[in-house]
């Protein structure tokens, strides 16, 4: 029974020693606002490993002192000595890198045979998509008179209209035109009839008694 209540004790002073630890971490941000190293702690990235960039004063600074350093040994008379004695020329833009600059003119050869190798590939890429040279044109042929046409072009008559048939030729279109109004004229106008020989034999058609073709006055 003893044992019992000892674990039961014990349980219980474990999880006050817990509440404790977890309300002390929530009060370090009271007491201590966000300064404290915890709670600003913060993981590295992939740029800590990288070397700081020097401030800008501290750059110039340097700048100037191996400028005024270069004008001194100018000054002096030192134009064909050492001029590796511990003069360096520093660049105001870097500091990662080193900060040192390379005089001009200086070219590995490597770095010359590349910009070789890449000039000879530009030039061989230009002449081979260059366009042709052309040559004049050829004067056009001089004939007398005018210039014969061929069926083909007889034949093109471009954009023409649809018609009929029967109505493709002119005179033919004319032709029937000129029936239809002949049916016309003999409907409304009474045609002359010629002198028969023979004796008056009556209508070949008979006598119509409902038609009437005189006109009243």
């Amino acid at each position: 029974m003893t044992r019992g209540m000892g674990g039961a004790a014990g349980g219980a002073s474990d999880r006050g020693n817990a509440l404790n630890d977890l309300f002390a971490r929530q009060k370090v941000s009271q007491r201590y606002g966000t300064d404290h190293p915890s709670l600003t702690a913060r993981p590295k990235g992939g740029d800590e490993d990288l070397p700081l960039r020097e401030p800008l004063h501290e750059r110039r600074a340097k700048f100037d002192a191996a400028a005024a350093r270069r004008a001194a040994r100018d000054g002096a008379g030192g134009f064909g000595g050492d001029e590796d004695d511990g003069a360096e020329e520093y660049d105001l833009s870097g500091g990662a890198k080193g900060g040192k600059r390379r005089a001009g003119g200086e070219e590995d050869d490597f770095y010359a045979t590349a910009k070789a190798g890449a000039a000879a590939r530009k030039k061989a890429r230009s002449d081979a998509h260059r366009a042709p040279e052309l040559k004049p044109p050829a004067p056009d042929p001089k004939a007398d008179g005018a210039r014969g046409i061929t069926d083909e072009i007889q034949r093109n008559r471009g954009l023409t209209p649809h018609r009929r048939r029967d109505q493709k030729n002119p005179r033919k279109k004319n032709r029937m035109k000129f029936e239809k109004a002949m049916v016309r004229v003999k409907g409304a106008v009474q045609q002359v009839r010629q002198p028969e020989a023979t004796a008056y034999g009556g209508e070949a058609t008979g006598i119509k008694t409902k038609v009437a073709k005189s006109r009243r006055l």
